[in-house]
């Protein structure tokens, strides 16, 4: 196909000229700008930068994104009734609607109870996951698990992979993070369950 004469284009800053198939892209940029248009006639740059965001919208999918983060503080403590020999409850974190959470600060703890057997805590993150942190303290002792330390017996048994699995957590409010606290010792646990966590979330935005 032949191409249309080019003559140069003005712009703001003065009138151009060229000889390469860069001018036969404003050409055509100006074209679709402004159909009809005496292609051989200067035109302004901003008509050949709309003609070209024109042409690209009828032919790509375009998305520009970018991130929102955010940091929130959450407190879910709870001094429900947990029955003995095997009550349970769980504490559920959801993140806010539209972000994606992970934990920067975390704090739960269970207080002493008892005069036989265990209890414990245990994190993980929706139904259908195993827990990624796990601390079980025996009776008249507390049970807790801290961003950087955890008390009783420990799964994983090092508190270095307990960071990283804490480090590593990641929920929506689709699927959110859950604390949950079982009592297997002899006495119904009346104590205050203290959950404490600073979460920094983010989203993507367009």
């Amino acid at each position: 196909m032949e191409k249309p004469p080019f003559d140069g284009y003005q712009s703001s800053r003065g009138y151009f000229t060229g000889s390469n198939d860069g001018e036969h892209v404003t050409i055509g940029a100006k074209a679709d700008q402004e159909p009809g248009a005496d292609l051989a006639q200067p035109f302004s740059l901003v008509s050949i930068l709309k003609g070209i965001l024109a042409k690209l919208r009828a032919t790509l999918t375009v998305q520009l994104t970018g991130r929102k983060v955010q940091l929130r503080d959450v407190t879910a403590d709870s001094s429900t009734t947990v029955n003995a020999s095997g009550g349970t409850e769980t504490i559920t974190v959801q993140a806010t609607s539209g972000y994606v959470a992970r934990l920067v600060g975390f704090y739960a703890l269970a207080p002493a109870v008892g005069a036989s057997g265990t209890h414990k805590l245990e994190v993980q993150v929706g139904d259908a996951y195993k827990q990624s942190v796990r601390a079980e303290a025996t009776f008249g002792s507390a049970s807790s698990i801290q961003r950087f330390y955890a008390a009783g017996t420990i799964t994983p048994n090092d508190v270095h992979v307990i960071q990283r699995n804490l480090q590593n957590i990641r929920f929506t409010n689709a699927v959110p993070l859950q604390i949950v606290y079982t009592n297997n010792t002899d006495a119904n646990q009346t104590g205050t369950r203290l959950i404490r966590l600073l979460l920094e979330e983010e989203a993507i935005v367009s």
